[in-house]
């Protein structure tokens, strides 16, 4: 099996959480740099040669994607996991580990012929 066909199969609804922590994590980056900004362009009050504040400009792109990566998804809440969901991914494991096993094992005879 190629890792795409594991997450898909054996972990599906642990994609969703994985994407969302990256989405998180990506819109906490941009977040850092509007702080950034914020503090330099307070300090320099600089303008662009229209006469319109740079903060403003910058503050408005950082909002559009900052808004997109929140936009992609909402999610209500992160998934709890119980005692018996750990058992039953132990057990997909376990599994895929018999397959995975079964596959070296059949590679490893000689062929015959």
């Amino acid at each position: 099996m190629s890792k795409n066909e594991v997450l898909e199969q054996v972990y599906p609804d642990e994609l969703e959480y994985i994407f969302r922590k990256k989405r998180e994590k990506e819109i906490q980056r941009y977040e850092g740099y509007r702080h950034m900004m914020i503090a330099i362009a307070a300090g320099f009050g600089a303008e662009t040669e229209d006469g319109e504040s740079l903060y403003k400009i910058y503050n408005q792109q950082l909002d559009e994607i900052i808004e997109e990566l929140k936009g992609t998804r909402e999610y209500e809440g992160e998934k709890k996991y119980t005692p018996e969901d750990i058992d039953r991914e132990l057990e997909k494991l376990k599994g895929l580990q018999e397959i995975i096993n079964q596959t070296q094992a059949k590679k490893k005879r000689p062929g015959k012929g």
